[in-house]
């Protein structure tokens, strides 16, 4: 009864911290949404008025940039109208003038000495530079129109007719100097404008077209017989000038030129600063007090709206003048791209909207009043507030309230129907702890409650029936864990046979050790009764280690398996009798170098695994022997080389010494004989000398074997002591510089010995060869290695190109020394320039010291 009330009352518990936990998750996130909103509503303030205020000016900014960016748009179009209707003149003209003949006519001469020629039918004029080719002894122009020069006028003048914008057109050749325009200007307006400069009476308006072209070659000086061309170039344009002084008009103008595919012809047309202001689309802003601006590629005024005078201070004519725009500079202005620049303009903060027009890079600028953009921040923020407490007590607070009502009764009518199920499914889930697996779980309904019983229905037949495979998985994986430690261990072994192995590689090379190691590897990743491992002599197999000491019939046995193997050149495994028998070449990218071999009970198998790590076995001794051989024949070529040195040495010195002194001998005898004793003692005293020299070099020769310095001293002395001694000889001056080096130097004797010789070959150089009168060694050691330097200033060789077969050609030197270097392992570089002296110098590794106190 006790535990009854005891359930009923944990029930009770439960419904009441289910209906404070729902009304907690309906109430306090409904409380704190209509505070947060409410606590929102409130704190509009002067900032989102600010933010409001901000978009709002965007938003009328990116509608101000983007009509701007239209509008330069526009003028573009409107600029590639009247290019393309200049370049479709250009082909016509281009077709016109293939196969004119230039015919004599007389002209009119003008200041400067240009020519101008009139016709009336067609009504056209060509003007002539004063050192034009076109100019004829008899004082007549060769017109280069000739008998096309009505058909070009017209194909002119019709342009024109359609265009009245345009102020000129013309048809212009640099190299030629000659300019045949429309409308027809008479002679006297041409003589004013040659007089006043605006048309050159040499170059004509190569000035204006170079300004058009930048690229185009310029005019050469002199005059005529060069000028602007465009021939083999391709058409060109068309290309707009900058703002410019009318060169046929009044006032000032920009000039569009466009060039022939086939002739040094261009034509240009003027459109004065009237037209270009009518380029502009109207109107371009719907804002008040709003007018643009045109601005060319340097910065000068092409046009400007109503307004601007009074806030840029413009003058009368102000085209063509550099535009000043206060507040702004003209990089920041011209630049090539739509930006916003904010500005006061005449006590007026005003906005500055560009846009480029891309084709003749002009800027076009629509320049707005501030205020205009955004209404008054006062009047949006009451309106913004106002709204916000009609919201907040009308709609948010109501809402609030009755939320909260239905979530109090539903809370309290869902938590007694979640008690019931849950209750019952307490107590299944009781008894299933207590051990009761036999007590099946009763059915609580279809929602997560009754899920919730059929899982825990299924979790206790799971237990029931679960434990025989638990055990029977517990009993397979203790074998599987048994096996894969049998596994570890055999990976181990290998992996101790082969650091074994590793070790003796590094350790020696003897071939003999090389190979007792790889049998001793073999032994360990192969439960062999016999092993053996044979190196090639004489391009055969030739036993050195086995295992073990007494091989009995399996020598034969091994040897016939070794042979095998080399034939093929690859692993063999083959079956005598009882016993499995297994050959491993050893190899290193060649020839075989020996073979491994070993022999196995038949119940042994050989598996990849096993082969591959034999294979690297094999490929790891081979590498061995092939470093053995290679130091082999290093020491073998080490000696013969000092015995090649030593042999040179005596047949140059001691020989002849001692042939010489043969010869005074028998001269002296032969004197003697002759009772000539004054100049046979003469020469016995020049035989002994001669003798004194011959074991000078003789002592000498013995002390290069290995120098006494060297054995005595150390390489730090030996080095100074050969520096001064050679400097001594030579009379050079020799500078020596110990950078660190200590006395006892971890290093071999034969490394001790190469750094050495290497000096001495390098001071021989620089003696015999250079024609230096300084030279520099310095010594520099670290943790790591030590250096060598030997600096001279001599004559030197184009190393950088040519390498070591630059140096002199009887200086033989430089090579023995770059092999000394190789045979020690060091790094050995020659750097030298013609008149910039030769630099030597070398980094020898330094050995631990252990290792060459034993070496």
């Amino acid at each position: 009864m006790f535990g009854s009330l005891g359930r009923r009352s944990r029930s009770r518990r439960l419904n009441r911290r289910i209906l404070v936990a729902m009304l907690a998750v309906a109430l306090l996130p409904l409380a704190a949404l209509t505070a947060l909103v409410g606590a929102d509503l409130t704190a509009v303030n002067q900032t989102t008025v600010d933010e409001a205020h901000q978009t709002i000016v965007a938003e009328a900014q990116q509608r101000e940039s983007s009509a701007a960016t239209d509008a330069a748009a526009t003028v573009q179009a409107r600029l590639d109208a009247f290019g393309g209707e200049v370049a479709q003149l250009a082909g016509t003209v281009d077709a016109l003038l293939r196969g004119a003949k230039p015919s004599g006519e007389p002209a009119q001469v003008l200041p400067g000495g240009a020519r101008l020629l009139t016709t009336d039918n067609p009504p056209v004029a060509t003007l002539v530079g004063s050192t034009s080719r076109l100019l004829t002894p008899d004082g007549k122009v060769a017109d280069p129109l000739g008998a096309n020069r009505a058909a070009v006028a017209s194909a002119l003048d019709a342009v024109l007719k359609r265009h009245p914008e345009l102020s000129a057109l013309w048809l212009y050749n640099s190299p030629a100097a000659s300019i045949t325009e429309v409308p027809v200007t008479d002679a006297q307006t041409v003589a004013g404008l040659v007089t006043t400069q605006r048309i050159d009476p040499v170059h004509l308006l190569d000035r204006q077209f170079g300004a058009a072209f930048p690229r185009v070659e310029p005019i050469p000086a002199g005059g005529a017989g060069g000028g602007l061309s465009q021939t083999s170039r391709g058409p060109i344009g068309p290309a707009w000038s900058d703002i410019d002084t009318a060169a046929f008009g009044t006032g000032t103008s920009v000039t569009v030129w466009t060039g022939l595919a086939t002739h040094d012809y261009f034509i240009g047309a003027e459109l004065p600063s009237a037209a270009v202001a009518a380029l502009l689309p109207a109107p371009l802003s719907t804002l008040p007090d709003t007018y643009q601006v045109l601005l060319s590629p340097s910065g000068r005024w092409l046009s400007a709206g109503a307004g601007a005078s009074t806030d840029l201070s413009l003058p009368s004519g102000y085209e063509g003048t550099p535009a000043r725009v206060p507040g702004v500079s003209s990089n920041a202005l011209l630049r090539q791209q739509p930006q916003v620049l904010k500005t006061p303009l005449h006590g007026v903060a005003k906005d500055l909207f560009t846009a480029p027009v891309a084709g003749p890079r002009w800027t076009l600028a629509s320049v707005v009043p501030d205020r205009e953009l955004a209404p008054a921040a006062a009047s949006l923020g009451d309106g913004i507030r106002s709204g916000v407490r009609r919201i907040l007590i009308l709609q948010v607070l109501p809402l609030a309230v009755v939320l909260g009502i239905i979530a109090v009764v539903l809370s309290a009518l869902v938590s007694r129907r979640l008690v019931g199920p849950v209750r019952a499914l307490t107590m299944s889930a009781e008894r299933l702890a207590q051990g009761h697996t036999d007590e099946p779980v009763p059915h609580q309904g279809e929602d997560e409650v009754g899920l919730l019983s059929e899982a825990l229905e299924r979790m206790r037949r799971e237990i029931n029936t679960s434990r025989e495979a638990l055990l029977a998985a517990a009993h397979e994986l203790e074998g599987r864990v048994a096996q894969r430690t049998e596994e570890l261990r055999d990976r181990n072994e290998e992996l101790v046979a082969l650091n074994a192995l590793a070790a003796t590689l590094t350790r020696s090379l003897d071939p003999a050790e090389l190979l007792n190691g790889a049998v001793e590897a073999i032994r360990v990743i192969l439960p062999v009764s016999a092993a053996a491992g044979y190196t090639m002599r004489e391009a055969e197999p030739y036993l050195v280690t086995h295992h073990p000491a007494r091989l009995g019939d399996a020598r034969a046995t091994l040897a016939t398996a070794v042979a095998t193997a080399l034939e093929t050149n690859s692993m063999t495994i083959t079956i005598a009798g009882a016993e499995r028998l297994v050959a491993i070449p050893v190899a290193a990218g060649g020839p075989p170098l020996g073979a491994l071999a070993a022999v196995v009970p038949m119940s042994v198998e050989v598996p990849k695994r096993i082969r591959i790590l034999l294979g690297a076995v094999a490929d790891q001794v081979g590498l061995a022997l092939r470093t053995a051989e290679f130091a082999a024949e290093g020491r073998e070529l080490a000696v013969l080389e000092e015995r090649t040195r030593l042999a040179r040495e005596i047949h140059d010195t001691l020989a002849q010494q001692l042939t010489g002194i043969v010869l005074q001998l028998e001269a002296a005898e032969a004197l003697q004989s002759r009772k000539d004793g004054e100049r046979a003692r003469n020469l016995i005293v020049a035989a002994r000398e001669q003798a004194r020299l011959a074991l000078q070099e003789a002592r000498r020769s013995v002390w290069n074997l290995r120098p006494m310095p060297l054995e005595a001293a150390g390489l730090t002395a030996a080095v100074s002591l050969e520096a001064d001694r050679f400097g001594s000889r030579s009379g050079m001056v020799v500078t020596v510089r110990n950078d660190g080096v200590p006395r006892h130097l971890a290093l071999a004797p034969q490394a001790e010995v190469a750094v050495f010789r290497i000096l001495q070959e390098a001071l021989a150089n620089a003696g015999q060869h250079s024609g230096a009168s300084h030279v520099d060694v310095e010594l520099r050691a670290s943790d790591e290695e030590l250096t060598l330097t030997v600096s001279d200033d001599g004559s030197g060789f184009d190393a950088a190109i040519e390498g070591m077969s630059a140096a002199p050609a009887d200086s033989f030197g430089l090579v023995g020394m770059l092999e000394r270097a190789r045979l020690i392992g060091a790094e050995f570089e020659v750097t030298s320039r013609p008149a910039g002296g030769t630099t030597i110098s070398m980094r020898v590794p330094l050995e631990p010291r252990e290792a060459a106190a034993t070496a």
